[in-house]
């Protein structure tokens, strides 16, 4: 029996009704120098809905819905080639905005999937690349609209080892998919895929006792960085020049670490949920974080992941309480303004939520 948690924070942790009982202790206030004994607050997503049978496919997802039609519209005059994406779990489409304009509505929206998108990224190529977790693959598609419409995939990624739910590049062409979760609703991983590969290569597992892994991140030395659900609690994992073992950061004063990046200077940006707080962290990345910034949404469970744009003048982070994009000032962490227009709240026909937010040209590791 699988349920799905309608109410933040994610559809994503709907494998498993084992999750509804797993429980939470409160911990201490944030940014206050201290080690926290996090545990993942799954008691704080709401109320589960349980689906039937005829709705339920691979991994305990609900099936395909029908999709919007696509508009084709050509780029905004001045914005070139930069486009600002948002993925929409569930709806199977992906919106692209100029990532500048204030107000600023989707100027191509595209089917990518089968409506089961979590985190995306860009490559150097500016090929925007799209984990679908329903069927078990990652798609790449060619650069903006502006090239010709629809979007076409010029590669896909079989993924077997189970959800993959975003991607991360090293220097080197090597990709890194992590899979939320295994197959069965066993541990998640990472699939490495080495450059030109089109099925894993590799594969790096989380620690014993490890229920998910939800974000992956690459440095400038090409370490690979992964968030993980471990033993109850949330932590961030290093694996040296994306090579096993790996080892767990110590004493980080965070609760629910979802998204992470880098930005040029190798500062870490973890997005908490559960604080609805960014932390930086400065290498070697161990101890308090350096900085803590207030989001905009107080509530809890709003936010996930985190994007800058190359020049780390502006950060991009979705809010899944209220299906928007925030965007702020860099490193200064202003709340400058929200997009909205084109997406569709929690309250749509499929519950739906912004989730994965790219820009291209990505920002450099």
């Amino acid at each position: 029996m699988s349920v799905r948690f309608t109410t933040n924070y994610f559809a994503l942790f709907a494998f498993s009704a084992s999750l509804a009982g797993c429980g939470y202790n409160q911990p201490a206030n944030p940014g206050a120098g201290v080690s926290v004994q996090a545990h993942m607050a799954f008691a704080s997503l709401g109320a589960p809905r349980r689906l039937g049978s005829a709705e339920i496919g691979p991994f305990g997802l609900p099936v395909s819905r029908p999709r919007p039609k696509p508009v084709a519209q050509v780029l905004p005059a001045g914005s070139g080639a930069q486009g600002l994406y948002v993925a929409q779990e569930y709806l199977g489409t992906l919106n692209e905005y100029d990532p500048y304009q204030r107000n600023a509505k989707p100027f191509c929206q595209t089917p990518v999937g089968d409506g089961n998108v979590l985190d995306i990224g860009v490559d150097v190529r500016g090929h925007l690349w799209i984990p679908d977790g329903r069927p078990g693959e990652v798609l790449a598609f060619s650069t903006g609209c502006a090239s010709g419409w629809p979007r076409k995939v010029v590669k896909k990624l079989s993924d077997p080892d189970g959800q993959p739910a975003g991607i991360a590049f090293s220097s080197n062409g090597t990709a890194y998919v992590n899979n939320i979760a295994g197959p069965n609703s066993s541990p998640g991983s990472v699939s490495i895929y080495a450059p030109g590969a089109k099925s894993p290569t590799g594969q790096l597992t989380p620690p014993a006792g490890a229920a998910f892994v939800f974000n992956v991140a690459v440095d400038a030395s090409s370490n690979l960085w992964v968030t993980v659900g471990v033993l109850g609690a949330a932590a961030v994992e290093e694996f040296p020049d994306g090579k096993a073992p790996g080892t767990l950061l110590s004493q980080q004063t965070i609760v629910e670490p979802i998204g992470i990046a880098f930005d040029a200077n190798q500062n870490m940006l973890l997005v908490d949920t559960y604080w609805s707080t960014l932390f930086v962290f400065t290498p070697p990345y161990t101890g308090a974080p350096t900085r803590s910034l207030a989001l905009h949404d107080r509530s809890d469970s709003s936010y996930a992941y985190v994007t800058l744009n190359r020049t780390n003048t502006r950060m991009y982070l979705d809010n899944t309480r209220d299906s928007s994009v925030e965007v702020y000032s860099y490193p200064a962490g202003k709340y400058l303004y929200s997009i909205t227009a084109g997406l569709i709240g929690p309250g749509g026909p499929s519950g739906e939520e912004t989730t994965g937010v790219a820009i291209n040209p990505s920002a450099p590791n």
